[in-house]
């Protein structure tokens, strides 16, 4: 196993802030039993003990949690806890390296107020019309996964109209939209993107996501169309698939 991965992937997986909760709670966890399909269970013990399972590595079921909170995509401390536990236990994960990972999830914090700042920074900008410094966003913030943080920075803030607005600008800058020709860049945006759009941005506006879907449908469709190449994204479960011939 891989522990770079594992903790890069972990403290990616919520909010820096429910990492680190997640970080301390971890001499908490016990009862950690590691069944056949490499899935887990543990007991979180606290003010109201929570029982965690996470899932073996070969299926699609999310987390889950007795307090409740766990998803998919975004774990709760109590997950984040006993997987760290984990690691401990069965891959010699020791506290110095702990400690490294906390000071990358708190430098990952900054960078989400960052973030949140620049998206306050759209928002206003769009809301006075000034869709020039409005760009800047994307100027300033140049990489594909900053942007995405953006638009999770807009989440509570815009509504679905703005939202929607954003995450088509942003497939836009990265040169996805209904109209052009994916190139070898553009066809590694489009997977990640889709990886993003997998489920909505904002729970409460599941629509904002809908146009820029349909931005990525486009552009795959305009790439099909060039002679001799064939090139699709296939979304099986929850993996995306490209293929190229030609």
């Amino acid at each position: 196993m891989d522990l770079s991965w594992e903790l890069e992937q972990l403290g990616r997986s919520a909010e820096p802030d429910v990492v680190l909760e997640g970080s301390r709670l971890v001499h908490r966890v016990s009862d950690v039993l590691l069944r056949d399909d490499y899935s887990m269970q543990a007991l979180v013990r606290g003010e109201a003990p929570q029982v965690v399972t996470v899932p073996g590595r070969h299926t699609h079921d999310a987390p889950t949690c007795t307090c409740g909170a766990a998803r998919r995509f975004r774990h709760c401390a109590h997950v984040i806890a006993a997987s760290l536990r984990y690691l401990q236990i069965h891959h010699g994960l020791d506290d110095a390296r702990v400690e490294r990972w906390e000071r990358y999830v708190e430098a990952r914090r900054d960078l989400s107020a960052a973030w949140k700042g620049l998206a306050g920074f759209w928002l206003e900008s769009r809301m006075c019309g000034d869709e020039g410094a409005s760009a800047a966003v994307f100027h300033d913030a140049d990489s594909l996964d900053a942007h995405i943080q953006i638009a999770r920075g807009l989440v509570g803030k815009a509504s679905s109209e703005q939202l929607s607005t954003f995450l088509v600008e942003l497939a836009a800058y990265h040169g996805i939209n209904d109209r052009s020709l994916l190139g070898n860049r553009e066809k590694l945006d489009a997977v990640e993107l889709t990886y993003a759009l997998f489920q909505p941005f904002d729970p409460l506006h599941p629509e904002a996501d809908t146009a820029a879907i349909l931005a990525i449908i486009g552009s795959v469709r305009r790439t099909l169309t060039v002679s001799g190449v064939e090139w699709a994204l296939d979304v099986a479960g929850h993996d995306v698939v490209v293929t190229e011939r030609g």
